[in-house]
């Protein structure tokens, strides 16, 4: 084995320590108790834009009827009447309808489809608490009151969450859960704690409206791809104020996601975190996918000693991501999630490869470019129309 490769699967092994030390920060977070609030808690407003029928779409919207709470609204948002989620919603209002509210998009002022329908949804908020909760969130009693007393204290600006991912019956959904409770969950609560980063988590998290306006609103971010990531920054830069983590955990529910739609979704990922911290930060998380050095190892020095180092990283690793969402989730997790986690984390390499790379992503079928501080551009075909997909 040469110099290099074995330099290579050095560093390598490091990136399966530092993974196995974010794990040991994840467990440390879930021994926390949930707080409880001490005064009267405010009522909240539940912002939560629809776009399509989400897997689960009735059973999360559903979570959100009864909640341990005294005063709250669950705001529907769509893009259109004839969108296919409004049915659902309509089933929602007829069961509940002093709960539910739908609410119809007013405008495109921006370039970000979801923060469209935040700008409206906002507007249309009764309550100065605001939570924003994508389709795909279920939640139980324990969550409202954590938010509520979670900003007591005047110096949170922001109270987001982590998740467990649950309902997997495609290859591609059981990839992506394993993913957002290894990599993203436990990577959050490890930059927290290690490195004094706020990851803020864009299916959940809530505000003081007065905060939020004064960071701009809704139509400060339009324009953004990563308008959470944005939100969590500004709130430190402007408000002074620092983004909390609450100890509830909701789920997540993803369900027959294809391999294509689960690449594409972490394709758009990897880019914004590109752009979001700079070429540096991000050539530094490579770290975290560390069969794609031990592959490079491989390649570069063939061999029996080789191989065997690459299938300890392969499966070490999986391993230890494994481990992290079985911390997080109630539900049994397939086999399958250990035995095809080397392929998940070659998935994952290229994903890091195309957001080294490229510099474009689909929206809503139009293709944008994403730039510094993950703004969005409107990429143009050769007649100056937006390009379309």
């Amino acid at each position: 084995m040469s110099f290099i490769s074995y330099a290579v699967f050095l560093i390598a092994s490091v990136g399966v320590v530092c993974i196995a030390i974010q794990a040991a920060f994840l467990w440390r977070f879930l021994r926390a108790q949930l707080v409880r609030p001490t005064r009267p808690v405010p009522a909240i407003s539940i912002l939560k834009p629809l776009s399509g029928c989400d897997d689960g779409l009735t059973e999360n919207l559903t979570s959100f009827a009864a909640l341990d709470y005294p005063e709250y609204e669950v705001l529907l948002g769509v893009h259109r009447e004839d969108d296919p989620a409004v049915p659902v919603a309509r089933q929602m209002i007829e069961r509940w309808p002093s709960r539910f509210r739908l609410v119809l998009q007013q405008g495109s002022p921006g370039l970000n489809p979801k923060v469209n329908q935040l700008i409206t949804l906002a507007k249309a908020a009764q309550h100065e608490v605001l939570l924003v909760s994508d389709a795909s969130v279920r939640v139980g009693n324990g969550y409202l009151p954590e938010i509520a007393a979670r900003l007591e204290d005047p110096k949170v600006g922001l109270v987001t969450h982590i998740f467990a991912a649950e309902g997997e019956q495609t290859l591609g959904s059981l990839f992506d859960n394993v993913y957002l409770m290894s990599h993203f969950a436990a990577g959050a609560i490890a930059a927290r704690d290690a490195g004094g980063q706020s990851l803020v988590n864009g299916k959940s998290n809530a505000f003081r409206r007065a905060d939020l306006e004064a960071m701009g609103g809704f139509d400060a971010v339009r324009d953004y791809a990563a308008e959470d990531f944005i939100l969590g920054l500004w709130v430190s830069s402007k408000l002074r104020k620092r983004v909390c983590f609450a100890r509830y955990t909701p789920t997540t529910i993803s369900v027959r996601r294809s391999i294509s739609e689960y690449c594409k979704r972490y394709q758009r990922w990897s880019l914004l975190q590109r752009t979001g911290g700079g070429y540096l930060v991000y050539l530094l998380q490579v770290m975290m996918y560390p069969l794609l050095l031990a592959t490079l190892g491989l390649i570069l020095s063939p061999s029996w000693v080789g191989l065997g180092w690459w299938l300890g990283i392969a499966f070490g690793k999986s391993a230890l991501d494994v481990t992290q969402a079985k911390m997080l989730r109630q539900s049994p997790l397939s086999p399958l999630a250990f035995v095809l986690g080397p392929v998940n984390d070659m998935l994952i390499a290229w994903i890091f490869l195309y957001g080294l790379l490229f510099d474009t992503v689909v929206w809503r079928g139009t293709v944008m470019k994403v730039t510094w501080g993950t703004k969005l551009v409107p990429r143009a075909d050769s007649t100056g129309h937006w390009k379309q997909t």
